[in-house]
């Protein structure tokens, strides 16, 4: 079981298939950690907001 945006080439080239088309896998949890010591650069922050305001995002 792998995410699909992982293995989107492979499929699109055939060298694999879905098996069970119909199956959805439960969501997986993302975290960013990072060090509150250092000084966070714009793009982390920029990434970290962008996942806080995922829809499902704790």
């Amino acid at each position: 079981m792998r995410a699909e945006w992982d293995i989107a080439e492979y499929l699109a080239a055939g060298r694999l298939a879905h098996l069970l088309p119909d199956y959805r896998t439960p969501g997986a949890d993302i975290s960013a950690l990072y060090s509150q010591q250092l000084q966070i650069t714009a793009r982390v922050k920029a990434f970290v907001d962008l996942l806080a305001e995922t829809p499902g995002a704790r």
